[in-house]
């Protein structure tokens, strides 16, 4: 399906933007949607985090003394089996996991895509 594929490939986007913002403006922590915009990483279109009937979520966690920054970015279709079947995850690893959950987020226990 369309939809998936640009929803992988959004993903895969923000992954690298991701790694760009921690080493520049997130001086070691990674960003939200708006920042990446902001430092002009992705395309603004994302500003309201949907895209080809998925919706984009980032979920960050800045480093501190006990723990590594990290970040966890979601795709999950607007509406299930009309924009999409699959939802899909991706974090700092840079691998992308993906399943039917039915609408629900992917998260990093689903299995990793095929490449």
């Amino acid at each position: 399906m369309a939809n998936e594929a640009s929803a992988i490939s959004t993903l895969r986007t923000i992954s690298v933007a991701e790694a760009v913002f921690q080493s520049t403006a997130g001086s070691g922590d990674f960003g939200n949607l708006k920042e990446l915009i902001r430092e002009q990483l992705i395309h603004p279109g994302l500003t309201n985090g949907i895209k080809n009937g998925y919706l984009f979520k980032v979920v960050r966690e800045k480093g501190s003394s006990e723990s590594l920054p990290s970040f966890a970015a979601f795709a999950i279709p607007l509406s299930y089996r009309k924009t999409g079947r699959r939802s899909f995850y991706i974090d700092e690893s840079g691998v992308i996991r993906g399943a039917h959950k039915k609408g629900f987020e992917a998260n990093v226990n689903d299995k990793p895509l095929d490449k």
